[in-house]
């Protein structure tokens, strides 16, 4: 894949439905579970000298954790339709069914490290986040246990690491920009909370899945490229 952000926007727009589909099923529900559980946690979650970092730590644990998660059927979307497959949307779904409590149990365990890392010494939490990303990427990809992909996972995000941090914190930071201006924006009209709410939601949907699509991209290229050497360096090694 010589152009991932191409092909993402590409297949954005040429399968849209599918796209959007994938969201209003698996991503919309993911969004309404943290908007009550976000909601929920700082009702209960006591303040810490007048602050809300307690309650705001459990919410990025849960942000974090729900992020790794809904990615899977996305990242196997744009696999199979860069492999050529039929039936890309059928097996996307599927493969996220068989495999969604595998992925969930990774990503709690991922999220747990990533927020201590975050708590502590919080850059260490955003190296920590970065390393991790390619894990279940690479785990959709190979057809193989996420759990089985840490290596292969961790390498690929140490060789591309500056690439792979500046692409998803780029993305967020994008995605919280837009998304305060749509926070004002609506202020400006109405104080109501499910305008506020739909809003958001809206963003996330469209969002959301572009961003795992060029992310996707971009580990498939790198993916490529590092198999390449290894078979060159295979080859050299025989002759």
């Amino acid at each position: 894949m010589d152009k991932p952000i191409r092909e993402a926007f590409s297949l954005f727009s040429s399968r849209f439905e599918h796209i959007l589909l994938l969201g209003v099923t698996i991503v919309l529900p993911l969004l309404l579970l943290h908007s009550f559980l976000s909601n929920y946690i700082m009702a209960v979650t006591p303040t810490f000298f007048g602050t809300t970092i307690i309650a705001d730590v459990y919410i990025s644990f849960l942000t974090i954790l729900l992020l790794l998660y809904a990615q899977a059927p996305f990242i196997r979307y744009m696999f199979n339709e860069y492999q050529g497959n039929e039936g890309s949307l059928r097996n996307a779904y599927y493969y996220f069914f068989v495999n969604g409590f595998e992925f969930f149990m990774f990503a709690v365990v991922a999220s747990l490290i990533a927020t201590l890392g975050l708590v502590l010494f919080f850059i260490p939490g955003l190296i920590i986040i970065t390393l991790l990303y390619p894990i279940p990427f690479i785990a959709t990809m190979e057809n193989k246990s996420v759990w089985k992909s840490v290596k292969s996972g961790l390498r690929l995000g140490r060789k591309h690491f500056f690439k792979l941090f500046i692409l998803v914190f780029l993305f967020a930071f994008i995605e919280l920009f837009i998304s305060s201006g749509i926070t004002l924006l609506i202020y400006s009209l109405t104080t109501s909370f499910a305008a506020q709410l739909l809003a958001h939601m809206f963003l996330n949907l469209l969002f959301f899945p572009i961003i795992t699509l060029i992310i996707s991209g971009y580990i498939i290229k790198w993916r490529e490229e590092i198999y390449t050497i290894e078979k060159r360096e295979t080859e050299e090694g025989w002759t």
